[in-house]
């Protein structure tokens, strides 16, 4: 019923502006605390899943002996190691002739990425062998036919587990020890370089550190792949690796792809920029930029210039670097 002035009274159908406007506040509200309990859950679900994505891992194997790979890595023995923590590591020794003994040729360590086993990286280690290098290739705790979960501080023991198998049971100079990382694994042999530093007056000083697709740090890494997660509150392995290069003091050569999206370039040239200018041996540090490289092809993409490049900068720590009597120190 209207009124004399036309208008609706109270008991009209159209509802009062002030009645409506509630209406949508209320509405917007609820629309709001639904988005925002969808990215709590959405970043709880991140944070509680965060290893689980950061180390997919193979598969877990049963039998990853050299003998069942013997065509990967015809000249090898297998290697077993406990790690201070009770773990058993397995790995390979692969020598790069088949007198299949340890000489004066540099030995690699070789840190893999975070997906896959040692067995997909067979070819990698070639590309080693045929510069004359041996090389020590082993999984990390949960990868190969290792027990364990992986984490930022499982894998820096692993490391250092290695290392000391290399210098101890090995018997190696750590001085012809190269440390080798790709992609995470550049994160875990940037970690063992670091404390390696603290004790190169032990005799602790490997050769060099050569790493490739490797980040500045995890934080950086995650926060590029995820930018609408608060990564950097909920992260727990962070790899802080631009923080630890700034005090190593071997030789470093660092590779990487100006197409790599997973570690984008700026991440390399951040760590880069905080590595020290020259090693204590005076060899520059030095970085190779592959064009049309992204973070799984480098490479392949690279071809010979991969091998060229260490060639030479081996060549120059041989040339470079004073003579130190032979000795070892367990860190």
């Amino acid at each position: 019923m209207e009124n004399a002035e036309g208008q609706k009274d109270d008991a009209g159908t159209e509802p009062k502006p002030s009645r409506r406007r509630g209406s949508r506040l209320a509405t917007a509200r609820r629309t709001l605390l639904g988005l925002v309990a969808g990215y709590v859950v959405i970043v709880a679900l991140a944070a509680g899943l965060q290893r689980k994505l950061m180390y997919p891992g193979g598969g877990y194997e049963d039998e990853m002996s050299v003998a069942a790979y013997a065509d990967a890595v015809p000249h090898a023995e297998d290697v077993i190691v406990t790690t201070a923590d009770g773990l058993t590591l397995h790995g390979w020794h692969v020598f790069a002739d088949d007198a299949m003994t340890p000489g004066d040729r540099p030995t690699v360590l070789f840190f893999h990425g975070n997906g896959g086993h040692r067995a997909h990286r067979a070819w990698v280690y070639r590309l080693w062998t045929e510069l004359g290098c041996d090389v020590i290739a082993f999984d990390y705790r949960g990868y190969g036919e290792n027990e364990g979960g992986p984490s930022e501080t499982g894998l820096l023991e692993d490391a250092r587990s290695m290392w000391r198998y290399a210098t101890e049971t090995a018997g190696l100079i750590p001085e012809r020890i190269v440390l080798y990382g790709a992609s995470l694994g550049g994160g875990a042999a940037i970690g063992l370089a670091h404390d390696l530093a603290s004790d190169a007056d032990a005799g602790n000083f490997p050769r060099g550190l050569v790493v490739r697709s490797t980040f500045s740090s995890m934080v950086d890494a995650a926060a590029n792949q995820y930018p609408f997660l608060p990564v950097r509150w909920v992260l727990l392995d962070r790899y802080e690796s631009a923080e630890k290069i700034a005090s190593v003091e071997c030789p470093v050569l660092m590779f990487h792809g100006d197409r790599d999206t997973s570690v984008p370039l700026k991440l390399g040239q951040k760590l880069f920029d905080a590595a020290p200018e020259t090693s204590r041996t005076g060899v520059p540090k030095r970085f190779e930029l592959i064009e049309r490289a992204g973070h799984n092809d480098l490479l392949q993409v690279a071809g010979d210039r991969f091998t060229d490049t260490v060639r030479s900068w081996l060549d120059e720590i041989e040339t470079r670097q004073s003579a130190r009597p032979p000795s070892s120190s367990a860190i």
